[in-house]
């Protein structure tokens, strides 16, 4: 069993008139899991294993104005994401949502 991941609607609507999810685990909460290029990169993102197996298989992918990559290291595995000269790398987790649903998914966060 992996990290556990739980998501609660956010108590205000943003100004577009959107009301998101709160989304944490025990590692804290994750402020940008996506790598919006409109908000400061997380210490916490969610990723697919697929996506990763896509990174690993086939090499970096333009996202979001970046380049998104990943890496394996001595039985670890890392996500990374460069922009605007600068490279941010995470350590990626198995993880499980707190209800059981949700898609396979990776908490990653800055490693050690």
């Amino acid at each position: 069993m992996g990290v556990q991941i739980k998501k609660t609607p956010q108590l205000t609507v943003g100004p577009d008139g959107y009301r998101g999810w709160d989304i944490e685990c025990e590692w804290g909460t994750f402020d940008n899991a996506d790598c919006h290029p409109n908000r400061p990169t997380s210490h916490l993102i969610l990723i697919t294993p697929d996506y990763v197996q896509a990174l690993l298989e086939s090499g970096p992918i333009l996202y979001r104005g970046g380049v998104s990559s990943a890496s394996e290291d001595s039985g670890r595995l890392f996500a990374h994401f460069e922009r605007d000269g600068q490279r941010w790398t995470w350590e990626l987790f198995e993880a499980d949502w707190w209800d059981g649903g949700g898609p396979e998914i990776l908490i990653g966060r800055w490693p050690d």
